[in-house]
């Protein structure tokens, strides 16, 4: 046999929960129907613009890639500086410090600072990143220094002037210009 059940009538609260599942189901669709609207109108020109950027990125990346290895290139052909008279540093193995000793009273020290060098890595930089490199190159042979000081904008890889954010790259590009230059090198952290 059944057992009959008699409804209850609803409280207050009850009545008050149902009105709002009812007002956030009347919400939920009214924001469905509205999402949908939108995205039929944007979808199409939200592509559009998805797609050119994801093209444009790698226009980018891939002109920067070409015009890297061209500036690898340049770098590689460079001649290491030649001189006469090399000093060798002695590195003390407690400290860790470095000295130069001179073996002749009569021969200086030539310390050669460079700054600003401003080396991009970027597919905008290209042109002004074989300048530079070629400007440290003729200056660095012609000085013949015992040590270079880097004190500061070694690099500058900003979107709008080098076409890259990645500091890594010509960071990477600054230090085998300076290891195919044979001189010893160090920089000075900071701008300037």
């Amino acid at each position: 046999m059944k057992s009959e059940q008699k409804s209850k009538p609803k409280t207050n609260s009850q009545i008050k929960l149902s009105k709002v599942a009812a007002d956030a189901s009347a919400f939920a669709d009214r924001t469905l129907r509205a999402l949908r609207r939108f995205f039929k109108k944007a979808a199409i020109p939200a592509l559009i613009i998805i797609c050119a950027s994801v093209f444009t990125g790698a226009v980018c990346a891939g002109v920067g890639y070409i015009g890297n290895k061209a500036t690898i290139k340049l770098i590689d052909g460079i001649s290491p500086v030649e001189k006469e008279d090399i000093l060798i540093p002695e590195v003390d193995g407690g400290t860790g410090y470095i000295t130069f000793t001179l073996d002749k009273e009569d021969r200086e020290f030539r310390v050669l600072q460079l700054t600003d060098t401003h080396l991009g890595g970027g597919f905008l930089s290209i042109k002004k990143d074989s300048w530079a490199i070629n400007a440290i190159s003729a200056l660095v042979h012609e000085t013949k220094p015992d040590l270079i000081i880097v004190t500061g904008d070694m690099v500058y890889p900003v979107p709008f002037s080098s076409g890259t954010i990645d500091n890594l790259v010509s960071t990477r590009l600054f230090a085998r210009l300076m290891e195919r230059l044979g001189v010893y090198w160090t920089v000075v952290f900071g701008n300037h």
